[in-house]
């Protein structure tokens, strides 16, 4: 499976906010949107590039079929429809939005900073 940019450089604009409006994969879920907020994108364009790769490719399969089991993907004790996203040291911190049937990127951070 390739990402979302399918094989261009990834490039990441820190003055707005991605929203990914097609289909991510195949699947049942096919109107689900990915959002990555301003401040997680600034985070990613600051990360290594294979990492920030990595876990992009990682939240865009978890965006393709959020209700399945992934290893990288585990909810956050106490808070309902927060899921973290583990590659290496880094984390995603995603809020599934059922109602507007969206996944929203909202923290990207270091491990020893992204729970404060």
């Amino acid at each position: 499976m390739r990402g979302i940019w399918d094989g261009k450089p990834r490039s990441l604009s820190l003055l707005e906010t991605i929203v990914v409006d097609g289909p991510i994969a195949g699947g049942e879920d096919d109107d689900i949107k990915l959002i990555v907020t301003r401040a997680a994108s600034k985070a990613l364009a600051g990360m290594p590039r294979r990492e920030r790769e990595a876990l992009l490719d990682k939240a865009e399969a978890f965006a393709a079929a959020p209700f399945a089991a992934h290893s990288a993907a585990t909810p956050l004790r106490g808070q309902p429809d927060v899921i973290r996203l583990r590659q290496g040291d880094w984390r995603g911190i995603c809020r599934v939005d059922r109602p507007a049937d969206t996944i929203v990127l909202g923290t990207v951070a270091h491990r020893r900073e992204a729970y404060r």
